[in-house]
């Protein structure tokens, strides 16, 4: 009968720790926006503006930029056999790369509640270390390596505008990704990226707040994620994502067929995502500006609020507050918020930023007024030196960036449902759906009553074994 127990135990703490992780499934590192305060989300973004205007320093000459870290991460399987990294998924890095076994300065724990890894070269059979006079490491210098090194490493160092830094050198190795292959289904497929191994870190890239693996760089760069898969003949040069507000959502690349979008052309030659945004409509009335041809506006979903330039921030705020004249303003922490207790929908008008090609970006109150404390009401927009929209603006809504017809698009879209994609090899459509990686906090509760349950299973059923 004990040994009957032990048995019962041992398949109920295997059942507790069984997991299944799909490549990927996003995760908002704040658990979504209602579960953030106005200060941290902030902070995020001015560091993360700080790395955006930073410059991607190689040793040897030729520059290049960088977004830095995002505010949606997704595990990536690398290497034989493979292993699951969370890394950050950035559309303005081209660089991707992860901490290196090793690496003492890189980060141990995580405040996002997931548990860190390092990448060891040796852990796998089909990795190997880039030679500095390899194709790939002369397409990212202007000018011929004059200094390999004992090593013969193809180096990389990244340094942001804010004081933060990465260091290493470049890997090539398998990477695994769910190809889909019908309705609802995936199958895992390979692919081989060369990626940079960090083996030294420093600034906010060392510290423990909001770290992750690393970084999938979703660039145009002939060395991001997406272009060296395309390279290949793997996928199509086309990627797209619907964000959830609360987290979760969609991040799929290939072609989607469903729901349809219209499309504003990329500006060329540009380091971000960059569109050309004509007028701004508040209640439905041009906002009394002129744009002198248009803005050029950046797409970036890993900052969380709009930005707009001051000549725009200004009249615009003061349209959005005009059906409210009673309303005192105070700034908390450099974001104007007012007390409001009505329904916003009903109160503020719905803002229509009006793009190139006749393609339309919608905000709603709820989308541009955030409620942090009860009562209390504050804008999420803000004035800075250019025109930038992240989440609030990108939320609930399908981008599609087709970076071989140099076009961006997107729709309204329930980012918790589904999209459907095309096969290319056979022409098929599939659906895909959302995903939803619950925050850390909810992924501990979820555990705990698992193994509470599971324990009370076991006492019950020894206590009839023993009867």
């Amino acid at each position: 009968m004990k040994l009957q127990c032990v048995l019962l135990l041992v398949l109920c703490l295997l059942g507790y720790g069984y997991s299944n992780n799909m490549v990927l499934n996003l995760h908002h590192k704040y658990g979504g926006r209602e579960g953030s305060n106005l200060s941290d989300l902030r902070a995020h973004d001015l560091r993360r503006h700080g790395r955006m205007l930073g410059a991607v320093d190689f040793p040897i000459g030729g520059t290049t930029k960088s977004t830095g870290v995002g505010l949606h991460y997704t595990k990536l399987m690398i290497g034989t056999p493979p292993k699951a990294y969370n890394v950050f998924v950035d559309t303005g890095s081209d660089i991707p790369w992860v901490h290196c076994a090793g690496c003492d300065s890189c980060p141990k724990e995580s405040s996002l509640g997931i548990d860190l890894v390092q990448y060891d070269i040796k852990a796998s059979s089909t990795g190997y270390w880039v030679n500095c006079y390899r194709d790939f490491c002369y397409t990212l210098y202007t000018k011929q390596y004059q200094t390999c090194g004992t090593s013969r490493h193809c180096a990389f160092e990244i340094s942001y505008g804010e004081g933060s830094r990465t260091v290493g050198s470049y890997v090539h190795d398998y990477v695994h990704i769910d190809q889909v292959t019908g309705n609802l289904q995936t199958a895992s497929v390979g692919g081989t990226i060369v990626f940079g191994c960090s083996s030294e870190v420093s600034g906010l890239l060392s510290t423990d707040d909001e770290s992750s693996d690393g970084i999938i760089g979703f660039g145009q760069a002939n060395s991001s994620f997406i272009s060296q898969l395309t390279a290949q003949r793997k996928v199509k040069k086309i990627f797209s994502h619907c964000l959830n507000r609360n987290g979760g959502g969609i991040l799929a690349i290939g072609q989607v067929v469903q729901p349809k979008v219209n499309s504003t052309p990329l500006e060329p030659n540009r380091r971000h995502y960059t569109v050309i945004l004509k007028s701004i409509e508040v209640g439905g009335v041009a906002l009394d500006t002129q744009f002198y041809g248009g803005v050029e506006t950046i797409i970036d979903s890993g900052a969380t609020f709009a930005y707009f330039s001051g000549w725009i921030y200004d009249p615009l705020v003061h349209k959005m507050l005009e059906k409210q004249p009673g309303l005192k303003t105070s700034f908390i922490n450099g974001f104007k918020c007012f007390d409001y207790h009505g329904n916003v929908d009903e109160g503020f008008p719905v803002v229509t930023l009006n793009f190139m090609g006749s393609l339309n970006l919608t905000l709603y109150p709820h989308d541009y007024l955030l409620s942090f404390d009860p009562g209390v009401q504050c804008i999420a927009l803000l004035s800075k030196g250019m025109t930038l929209l992240g989440d609030v603006a990108l939320s609930n809504k399908l981008f599609v960036y087709d970076l071989e017809s140099q076009t961006l698009g997107w729709t309204e879209h329930d980012c918790s449902s589904s999209i459907k994609v095309k096969d290319e090899g056979t022409g098929n459509v599939y659906t895909l759906g959302a995903h939803h990686r619950a925050s850390s906090s909810d992924l501990r509760t979820r555990k705990r009553i698992i193994f509470i349950f599971f324990f009370i299973i076991y006492i019950f059923v020894c206590n009839i074994l023993t009867i």
